[in-house]
């Protein structure tokens, strides 16, 4: 058995500093929309205008849609009803029973727009997603402190911690957040296993959350590009997308309306990544999110902070899904972060190569006092690669590693596959034909084995 690694002395600061931010994140990040400015049109006359305006249109024609990537959120509730998420591949997973609170409308009305924002249908009157054809996994969360919740809910079902785990476990390829946050060592764990992580940062005019390193924080953007005032500004953010005046239909009035919002920005972010998952099944999680950033409106090759207003730029979808990613460096882009409070920006990754006994329950690639499976880590800082192994109970990988080892992507239809729709259409033709020539040559087969018996 390998000895613990002692303590880091800044830990419990650290941690603490993730808990403040949780603890504002819940209040903050689902208050309602910022209302937004007295608008040109309607919003029948202006739904979809985002699509539109800055190309997703051009990409959803050639293809590239999201099929076979799965994205993660957590939402108070969704409603699965709503008409823009009919057709939608969408898995709810609610909380246990003995974890449930009641859930206010506003709530309610919050994940079905986040949704709708990444895999909405489209079609006449109806809300169209920048991702419509990739799957989506909903978490149902808790605005709440853990002296609300029953003393019989697991810790897993409701932590940060767990659902990081959880995701990984159900083979998401990305997770966007707009009602909750993760804090710093589910973010090394999501850094480790090559999962981009996208977090709405804030409508109160400064980086309200993102801070972690290793989080993409997102701020919104209007049609000129501009970001209003009430977004999130600050040496934390990391890029801009749309997210003013967009056309959203909360279940609660069941009506087309405007609404502004980070929280309508990261899922568009998201949703971007994911066509150029589908497009460059080859590249991983970090270099598509490195060419994200250096592929902004006016390019950015050099990965360079512009400014507290748009952070490393404003996303560009069609210049992103033109660049290669496999000529940037495989690593997290959005690790530095000036206000995070300690030296170490990847301190997380001790605690998942320590095994941190927070992370309570089991999971394919973790478990406490094990830590991370070392067969399942797809990226690590070079300083910390010494401390592989060094968990107490590090030594149940070299038992148990093949069967814990981490699911292939492409078992739940991820970046092996094709790289869009096309792509698949070409492969059916293909075995269409070589079906047919193959019933012809057995047709020669037959007529010839008759021929020699009639002679």
């Amino acid at each position: 058995m390998m000895k613990r690694n002692f303590p880091h002395p800044l830990r419990k600061i650290v941690a603490g500093f993730g808990a403040a931010v949780l603890s504002a994140v819940g209040i903050a990040a689902v208050s309602p929309a910022v209302p937004a400015s007295a608008q040109e049109q309607s919003p029948e006359a202006a739904l979809n205008w985002h699509i539109k305006a800055f190309g997703y249109d051009k990409l959803h024609a050639e293809g590239f849609t999201g099929e076979g990537i799965t994205i993660a959120i957590t939402e108070p509730s969704i409603n699965l009803d709503s008409p823009d998420l009919q057709g939608a591949n969408i898995e709810y997973i609610p909380l246990p029973e003995d974890c449930q609170i009641p859930v206010e409308r506003k709530f309610y009305d919050h994940g079905t727009m986040v949704a709708s924002m990444l895999v909405g249908q489209g079609g006449e009157g109806k809300i169209q997603g920048i991702a419509p054809d990739a799957k989506l996994i909903v978490f149902q969360g808790q605005l709440t402190s853990d002296d609300k919740l029953n003393g019989d809910c697991p810790d897993t079902a409701h932590s940060v911690s767990g659902r990081a785990l959880a995701a990984d476990d159900l083979g998401a390829d990305i997770i966007s957040s707009s009602f909750n946050s993760m804090d710093f060592t589910s973010v090394a764990y999501l850094a480790m296993r090559d999962i981009p992580f996208f977090q709405g940062a804030g409508n109160n005019g400064v980086v309200a959350y993102g801070g972690e390193p290793g989080t993409a924080a997102i701020t919104a953007h209007d049609k000129s590009r501009a970001v209003p005032e009430w977004s999130a500004h600050g040496e934390n953010l990391s890029l801009a997308a749309p997210g003013v005046g967009l056309v959203v239909r909360p279940p609660s009035t069941n009506s087309l309306e405007f609404q502004d919002g980070t929280s309508l920005a990261s899922p568009i972010a998201a949703g971007t990544l994911a066509l150029g998952m589908q497009k460059y099944p080859d590249a991983s999680g970090h270099q598509l999110m490195q060419s994200l950033a250096r592929n902004t409106v006016g390019g950015n090759p050099d990965l360079s902070k512009h400014d507290s207003t748009t952070g490393f730029g404003v996303i560009d979808p069609l210049a992103f899904m033109a660049a290669d990613p496999m000529q940037y460096p495989d690593e997290p882009p959005f690790w530095k972060k000036p206000d995070y409070p300690t030296d170490d920006p990847w301190l997380g990754v001790n605690d998942i190569l320590d095994g941190l006994p927070a992370y309570e329950g089991e999971a394919k690639n973790y478990r406490p006092d094990a830590g991370i499976n070392p067969n399942a880590i797809e990226w690590i800082p070079a300083d910390k690669k010494d401390l592989v192994g060094t968990a107490p109970d590090a030594d149940y990988w070299q038992s148990h590693g093949d069967f814990n080892a981490p699911a292939d992507k492409s078992e739940s239809g991820n970046r092996s596959e094709p790289g869009n729709s096309v792509n698949g259409s070409q492969t059916l033709i293909i075995g269409i034909v070589a079906g047919a020539a193959l019933l012809v040559i057995l047709i020669i087969a037959v007529v010839l084995m008759a021929r020699r018996k009639s002679a």
